[in-house]
């Protein structure tokens, strides 16, 4: 959000410009309000006895980079940040460098249009990478404001570039935090699927076999189904015991690796298919080697 400020002083119209930036703290979020000084510029920078040079003072002790560039885009003033950002001095930057000379061809293409804008008394916001003099880039956000003269002409324009690197890093963070969350949700949607698969298999099989129970012509025919009832009993409380695992190991994000005997595997699942073996006349063979891990 950004709010505007305008009053008349002496005849000297003075404008602020008051953003409210979102930080980052541990912790938490923290508000902070910054308040910058957009300088309105004739052939002077400033002739203000009156605050005993304040606005400077506050133009040169905040983090955003300040400058003013005229219609034939030579600098006409530059805050500390805006200095210590180019690595420029002053005197090598003020009332003797052009933006191009300062910016270097490739960016001054870049930036060009947004130039063109604010001559053209629009005002301008782009985001931009500025590569800094030690080789690193800062993601930045500029503003370019016109500067009106008496007659509606624009004389050059005010910049206001802001380093955004926190909230880039902030905007990284929540997007990592967003991946891991979508991961999580479509883990706990397999899960889920398989726990409906595997409740809908045992809740099946153990209806059946209650059923043939209920139907069985002979004692030795009632024993043997009752046996197949105990196994079909006993493998759902492992799966019961395996899905509780893995219900663990995706709250705790650990997994726990341990060998696992195949044979084993495939009688347990031939164990749960009794029903529909008995009832096809199947045969299984299981010839996985007993040992083999």
């Amino acid at each position: 959000m950004t709010l505007f400020i305008t009053r008349h002083d002496r005849g000297h119209f003075l404008s602020y410009l008051l953003p409210l930036f979102l930080l980052w703290h541990s912790g938490g979020f923290g508000l902070e309000l910054i308040a910058l000084i957009k300088l309105t510029i004739g052939t002077q920078i400033m002739e203000t006895n009156h605050n005993d040079g304040y606005d400077v003072a506050v133009a040169n002790n905040i983090s955003a980079m300040l400058a003013y560039w005229d219609k034939n885009l030579v600098c006409r003033f530059a805050n500390t940040a805006y200095i210590y950002w180019f690595a420029k001095s002053s005197e090598q930057l003020i009332n003797k460098m052009t933006l191009m000379e300062l910016l270097g061809p490739a960016l001054f293409a870049k930036n060009y249009p947004y130039i063109m804008g604010a001559l053209a008394g629009r005002p301008q916001t782009f985001e931009r990478d500025i590569p800094m003099p030690d080789g690193s880039i800062r993601p930045s956000i500029a503003n370019y404001f016109p500067d009106f003269d008496d007659n509606g002409e624009v004389r050059g324009f005010y910049v206001h570039v802001a380093d955004v690197t926190p909230m880039k890093t902030l905007d990284k963070e929540l997007q990592r935090s967003n991946q891991i969350i979508k991961e999580q949700n479509n883990r706990l949607l397999n899960f889920a699927n398989i726990v409906s698969h595997n409740l809908s298999t045992y809740a099946f099989n153990l209806e059946t076999m209650l059923d043939f129970i209920d139907e069985a012509k002979t004692e030795e025919e009632e024993k043997e189904l009752m046996g197949y009832l105990r196994t079909i009993s006993k493998n759902f409380s492992s799966t019961i015991k395996n899905l509780n695992e893995v219900a663990d190991a995706q709250n705790h994000g650990k997994l726990k690796y341990e060998w696992l005997n195949l044979y084993d595997y495939i009688e347990k699942a031939t164990s749960m298919l009794c029903k529909q073996v008995k009832d096809t006349h199947a045969l299984i063979l299981n010839r996985i080697d007993t040992t083999l891990l």
